[in-house]
């Protein structure tokens, strides 16, 4: 062979091709375990000395008996018999390239059928679309698997052309619709890219963005589908699940409406349900006070949860019964409420306390059917409302000293102060019926001292997941969270080694630290006199009162009454009213709901299914009314705190906290006595009346075209030249023992 003979070779998974001088021999490899590398280099070295068919056939046989002595029997290389002519066994002399190029293209065929768009190289020469988009949606799909930045250079109705965006990078792809095979088909396509990789992708813009999100609909409406598929199922359960909480806890409470349709259905409206140990146990040894409240369930088809929370010895919430509406309006918070004064023997509401926000459905609903009940409302929720109209600090610093305040005197004091500053602000805050949530006017019975309905949002808290599960699962879900909590707080109770529960001992050890400061003057067999710094308050341990108010609403003795207790020599622990036992707090989590089967064992009742309620409509603000929103919050920006409401010269902002703890290190904290309600005492409640605007000043949520005009109070931006009005002092009173703490003055910031 000479020097100027060329040797080309080809080789593939299963066949192997060697040409010289266009004379080619072409051998199938029927073994996959064979070593097709050696193969190569003994067959180039064997066609190198001569070109015949019966050596390479005699090699073969060679390495075939090679591979069965080293124990691979699968061996089978055999000579192509299309490239064979006759039956001497000459290699056949091609003079052209048609068999190699053949051999080529069928190696690129196999190879291209392997390729997939989800994997590298996710484009390749040849590849077929059904559309355009398509073609799009894969190149968008190349951008953000190798991050690579190309963008289309060319669109046009059956055409689509795309290159990098480095100038100097040769990387090019061009697609067009092939007519022959009714499809778009990628015609020129330069893979090389000579520079690094970049996180950029122009590609991804808005209208491949949007093209994403009518996916996601899409998805999200499958989603639904499927959701509202499950529901169905389980409303058509309800009348089995209802026969298996009968089935397994007796004298159970659980009542399902159903609104009867034209073709004999029936379509779910409401369900209540109220366990017998819940409410037993409640009417037993728990304290009259139930806070209501309503929550949304986070369906498609728009239901409400009502639930009905009671407290427990240690000032915990007790769940008491829950139901499931279609709104909150008049009609159902009384079918709620009638059902409640039923299983819980309300009467008329004599000797219980209801709690809960200022919804009007609400309050309407307990004033018929229970009138007597003592309605407390949410001081949260009031002060929320009310600092819509009146967003300035100063207004919250006078409204907090009003709900604290112990008796009549110092509610009277804290709302002169606040007429005086700001006789608007009173005006509106006394439309708010303040006897509903002042401390002052709360009733005894209850043994409570909130002005929040903490209870009912706490429980909202605890069911938040479940409210996004069908209905069955949701109830289910609810049921087992008070089955646990049952559970696990009878056994915390049981631990418990003191005479009362531990939140009763933190209040009553704090009053008597309090307790120390106090003087006794007695004046009668069970009257006396408590002097406290400057001021002084009546005591009688024969009907257990205090002047101060504290100790008839916590029913705990207040500082006054436990100095009083300790020196005629009696036990303080003895006057805590039963309520606050640890026996008591054991017997509330003694009886637990009993547990339920899984939906496989539920005995069928053979009714009709239920079906599922109609979709309710979202309410939506009217357009034209804006929502007033509170001080700190923007209408434009839902999601950011405007500077409006909140400055850095507040000196109760966080960046000011070391000042403030510094200050109250640095002065006398005030007693309690300093809070009494005096004509002259500078340390009262609330702080000091100062002169100050004559019109409400208003939050960020101003009506509609009123945001640029001058008001006379100089609020606003048309605030002008006039000076700003003075801060008053500031100060804070403790919920328990009403002692008043960290104190700031304007004149020493």
């Amino acid at each position: 062979m000479e020097a100027r003979d060329e040797i080309l070779v080809k080789i593939n998974k299963k066949k192997l091709m060697v040409k010289i001088n266009k004379k080619k021999l072409m051998v199938n490899i029927n073994n996959k375990k064979l070593m097709v590398k050696n193969l190569v280099v003994k067959i180039l070295m064997v066609v190198i000395n001569q070109m015949k068919q019966s050596i390479v056939v005699a090699f073969m046989e060679e390495i075939r008996q090679q591979e069965m002595r080293s124990g691979n029997t699968e061996v089978a290389v055999e000579v192509n018999n299309a490239d064979m002519n006759g039956t001497d066994g000459e290699a056949v002399a091609v003079d052209t390239n048609e068999e190699w190029e053949t051999f080529n293209h069928e190696e690129t065929v196999r190879s291209r059928k392997t390729y997939s768009k989800e994997k590298p190289p996710y484009l390749w020469l040849m590849q077929t679309f059904n559309n355009g988009e398509e073609f799009k949606d894969q190149l968008l799909r190349y951008v953000l698997k190798t991050n690579y930045d190309v963008i289309l250079d060319k669109w046009e109705r059956n055409r689509l052309a795309a290159i990098c965006t480095n100038e100097k990078c040769d990387w090019r792809i061009y697609c067009s619709f092939e007519k022959p095979k009714h499809k778009w088909m990628v015609k020129t396509y330069v893979d090389k890219h000579n520079h690094g990789k970049n996180s950029k992708a122009r590609m991804l813009k808005q209208g491949v963005v949007g093209s994403f999100e009518v996916v996601c609909q899409k998805a999200r409406r499958i989603a639904l589908n499927f959701v509202i598929e499950t529901q169905q199922d389980q409303f058509a359960m309800l009348w089995d699940y209802q026969k298996e909480l009968h089935r397994s806890n007796e004298r159970i409470h659980a009542e399902i409406t159903t609104i009867p349709l034209h073709d004999g259905k029936q379509r779910f409206d409401k369900f209540y349900v109220c366990f017998e140990p819940l409410r037993e146990t409640w009417k037993r040894v728990c304290r009259p006070i139930i806070g209501l409240d309503g929550a949304f369930l986070k369906w498609e088809l728009k239901r409400e949860i009502l639930a009905a929370v009671g407290k427990d010895a240690d000032n915990r919430i007790y769940p008491i019964a829950w139901a499931i509406v279609k709104v909150e309006d008049n009609e159902l918070w009384s079918w709620f409420v009638d059902k409640l004064k039923d299983d819980l023997d309300l009467g008329f509401g004599n000797g219980f306390t209801i709690i809960s926000d200022m919804q009007k459905r609400l309050i309407n609903a307990v004033s018929d059917v229970l009138p007597n009940a003592e309605h407390r409302h949410c001081a949260r929720h009031i002060s929320a409302n009310w600092k819509k109209v009146y967003g300035e600090y100063e207004h919250e610093q006078y409204f907090w000293p009003i709900v604290f305040s112990g008796s009549e005197g110092d509610y009277r004091y804290n709302m002169a102060a606040l007429e005086k500053y700001d006789k608007f602000s009173h005006e509106d805050l006394k439309k708010t019926e303040p006897k509903t949530w002042c401390r002052a006017f709360f009733s005894s019975h209850a043994a409570c001292e909130d002005v929040c309905n903490n209870l009912s949002e706490s429980f909202n808290r605890t069911i938040k997941d479940a409210r996004k599960m069908p209905v069955i699962d949701m109830l289910e879900e609810i049921r087992r969270q008070t089955m646990k909590r049952i559970s696990k707080r009878g056994e915390k109770a049981r631990k418990c080694i003191t005479r009362f529960a531990p939140h009763a001992m933190e209040i009553f050890e704090a009053n008597c630290k309090m307790s120390k400061l106090c003087s006794v003057i007695k004046s009668g067999e069970n009257l006396f006199e408590v002097v406290e710094g400057r001021g002084s308050f009546t005591v009688n341990l024969l009907y257990r009162h205090c002047a101060s108010n504290q100790w008839n609403i916590t029913r705990i003795p207040c500082p006054h009454a436990i100095h009083v207790i300790t020196e005629n020599n009696h036990d303080p622990e003895d006057y805590i009213d039963k309520y606050f036992l640890t026996t008591n707090w054991i017997a509330t989590y003694m009886d637990n709901t009993a547990p339920v089967n899984g939906d496989r064992l539920w005995e069928r009742t053979g009714k009709e299914p239920i079906q599922i309620p109609d979709k309710r409509k979202s309410r939506e603000r009217p357009k034209k009314y804006a929502r007033i929103l509170e001080a700190h919050k923007s209408s434009s920006q839902p999601h950011k705190v405007i500077r409006h409401g909140r400055t850095n010269d507040d000196p109760w902002s966080i960046q000011n906290a070391p000042k403030r703890y510094k200050a109250a290190q640095s002065q006398s904290t005030p007693t309690v006595s300093a809070s009494q309600s005096t004509p002259n005492d500078p340390s009262a409640t609330a702080p000091p009346a100062v002169a100050g605007p004559s019109a409400p000043k208003r939050g960020s949520g101003h009506p509609r075209g009123s945001r640029n005009k001058v008001h006379d109070n100089g609020g606003g931006r048309g605030r002008g030249s006039q000076p700003p009005s003075p801060r008053p002092p500031i100060c804070f009173m403790s919920p328990w023992n009403n002692q008043v703490f960290d104190v700031w003055h304007p004149d020493n910031p």
